[in-house]
């Protein structure tokens, strides 16, 4: 394969930025290019297919709760701007004053990442220690990313559709998209297409620790899925459609956190500095831990997606996906 984005791909092997990556572009209608190198996982010698399986993280957050949660209130079925504990009345934390259900999506509910209910005993005792979190400010004083908003937020879903949440994004996305090899959870290693993540021991195991300790799906991770299935909802945004209309995709590209804090719509970040050049600056992004970013781009109705076997450290390799992209979107 000669091109500079598998070329850039194989200098981040040798950089130690990730064992192996993919890109896909593609517009409203259609995928517009796709390109892999490198490896899956590269003690096992299993080559990064452009089919590869990942466990794609936080992206959990955007695809199976952000886009849900607007598409029901889309239906008259949840009120974005009202207190999340009037649908949740199991919450029993403290607050310091109401917190709306667009306070958890746009991460200005004064919640942190605290994650003490991983000490729970069982299952049962792990979700009531989610359900007694506290947050540590007063909601809209400032925005810290925290795996707490969606952990609540899928609740929430859980609680005013009577569906778990794997059932619920099944029936509202998975299937109607035909996402059908986007999955919940861990699975056995199938020897060819999945991609090993960083800090498990084989391709497979869940690597966010509150998905992997939990007997259910949650809300801030735990999803697997592919190229060809990311860019089918990614399509899904960059159209006007009964599912989702008008007023619920203004809900996702529309920055709703006021100037000085981080920008940010329903469920993603939005702006300039992590956007790659060929996109406007209207583009919303999400990335997983794992090594994963999905760009979409409402004005010129593009998206591009980079997903890696990430090894390096976060904050290293997601200017290089930045990079990657932008590569991506000159030539495929």
């Amino acid at each position: 394969m000669s091109s500079a984005a598998a070329d850039f791909i194989r200098r981040g092997v040798d950089a130690g930025w990730w064992d192996g990556a993919l890109a896909a572009t593609g517009n409203a209608e259609r995928e517009t290019g796709r390109i892999a190198a490198g490896d899956a996982w590269r003690t096992a010698n299993r080559p990064m297919r452009p089919d590869a399986i990942f466990d794609i993280a936080s992206l959990t957050k955007v695809v199976a709760v952000a886009v849900p949660a607007v598409m029901l209130a889309a239906a008259g079925r949840l009120e974005l701007d009202r207190p999340f504990t009037d649908y949740l009345p199991t919450y029993r934390g403290r607050l310091f004053q109401p917190v709306t259900v667009r306070d958890l999506a746009l991460h200005q509910s004064g919640f942190d990442n605290n994650r003490s209910f991983l000490a729970a005993a069982d299952n049962a005792a792990l979700h009531r220690g989610i359900l007694a979190l506290s947050p540590v400010r007063p909601p809209r004083s400032r925005v810290e990313y925290a795996c707490t908003n969606f952990l609540l937020l899928a609740k929430v879903l859980e609680e005013i559709t009577g569906r778990r949440l794997d059932q619920l994004a099944a029936k509202l996305l998975l299937r109607p998209l035909g996402m059908t090899e986007t999955t919940w959870g861990s699975r056995p290693d199938d020897g060819r297409r999945l991609v090993k993540a960083v800090n498990v021991e084989r391709p497979g195991i869940v690597s966010d620790e509150i998905g992997r300790q939990s007997t259910g799906p949650v809300g801030n991770s735990g999803l697997f899925s592919t190229a060809t299935d990311l860019g089918r909802f990614a399509r899904f945004l960059l159209k006007d459609s009964e599912a989702l209309p008008p007023a619920a995709r203004r809900e996702l590209f529309r920055r709703q956190t006021p100037d000085g804090q981080q920008p940010r719509t329903f469920g993603w970040r939005i702006g300039a500095g992590l956007v790659p050049a060929g996109l406007s600056d209207r583009t919303v992004y999400h990335s997983g831990w794992t090594g994963q970013t999905l760009w979409v781009d409402p004005a010129t109705r593009r998206y591009i997606l980079v997903m890696t076997s990430r090894i390096g450290k976060p904050e290293t390799v997601l200017p290089a996906r930045v990079k990657l992209a932008e590569l991506a979107l000159q030539e495929i």
